[in-house]
């Protein structure tokens, strides 16, 4: 506040959330989690950044998983690349697939940005935005689409594992 910011823009990432109940979605009133230790971080960071809105006004922003055109985003790059693959074990999704992760693109979350530092002035003190698609891709459609593009088709078809026979 000292050296002029008008507005605080605080990173904060949709792991701060609670999952939502099945066949709902997350929103900007959806609660934070304590649940991974990355979240709890970004959660403990969004409190702090509320509590001081009455001397410096805060947008957060909670994040989707950001890839470039290079796909270098550690979770769906992972996922493409054991997928991609000719083993039987490249066939594992663990759960039932209907989980995901949303994605945003780095461009989209350049515009968002930029568009909260145009609009500070039509903004209230505290605002919380999701920085994300509308949904999430999730794991079933990933695989399918990941195999779509090899050479063995989108014929392949996914053998769902239990979390728990996946933690074993």
């Amino acid at each position: 506040k000292e050296n002029g910011v008008e507005r605080l823009i605080f990173a904060s990432s949709m792991v701060a959330m609670l999952p939502p109940p099945q066949g709902k979605m997350l929103t900007e009133r959806s609660p934070t989690s304590t649940y991974i230790p990355y979240g709890k971080s970004k959660s403990i960071g969004e409190a702090l950044v509320n509590e001081s809105t009455d001397r410096l006004r805060a947008t957060v922003l909670r994040i989707a998983g950001v890839f470039s055109d290079w796909c270098e985003l550690p979770p769906p790059d992972s996922l493409i690349r054991l997928w991609a693959g000719n083993s039987p074990l490249n066939r594992i999704i663990v759960g039932r697939g209907d989980t995901g992760i949303p994605y945003l693109h780095r461009d989209d979350l350049l515009q968002l940005v930029r568009s909260c530092i145009d609009r500070n002035a039509e903004m209230a003190p505290y605002e919380v935005f999701l920085a994300s698609q509308h949904g999430a891709v999730s794991h079933k459609e990933l695989f399918h689409l990941t195999r779509s593009v090899c050479s063995e088709g989108s014929s392949v078809q996914p053998f769902f594992l239990s979390p728990t026979a996946a933690t074993i």
